[in-house]
């Protein structure tokens, strides 16, 4: 009985004993695989831009590293509406599929991730628009601005 305990145990030791590294310096979420490393000089920066009759969400690298983000869909950036009474009248995830693929994303010093926004028709009026990345442990970099819709 005791032969048939000993394979078990030993499988439980070494289990246990795996995934106990701690992360020191920095903000380093490598299951995520945001990779901030203490970075002290520049920032990753998020904006929303007006681009003719369209918008444009991007995140630039205004650091000295690379960036990498890891998304788990092909969906890169998301997007939502609300209208003057703060109720959501459209979220761009709600009406679309994405393929479902990790895939990583890396962004180099000086260098943006851009996507362009496509509004749907909405009837004028003034809405706030939110957009954010969609890489796990990437929700910093959502960005609000207030549009006029003609």
């Amino acid at each position: 009985m005791m032969k048939k305990l000993i394979p078990f145990i030993l499988t439980g030791v070494v289990l246990a004993g795996c995934g106990t590294d701690e992360v020191k310096d920095g903000d380093q979420e490598n299951g995520n695989h945001v990779e901030h490393n203490g970075m002290e000089d520049g920032a990753m920066k998020a904006a929303i831009t007006k681009k003719d009759s369209t918008y444009e969400y991007s995140v630039k690298n205004e650091t000295d590293k690379e960036m990498t983000f890891t998304f788990t869909s092909g969906q890169t950036i998301d997007f939502e509406l609300k209208d003057a009474d703060g109720k959501v009248v459209y979220k761009d995830s709600e009406n679309k599929m994405y393929t479902q693929a990790i895939r990583e994303k890396t962004i180099a010093p000086g260098d943006a991730l851009a996507q362009e926004i496509k509004l749907p028709d909405l009837p004028a009026g003034t809405y706030t628009l939110s957009a954010w990345l969609t890489a796990k442990g990437a929700d910093e970099y959502k960005v609000t601005e207030e549009i006029e819709l003609p």
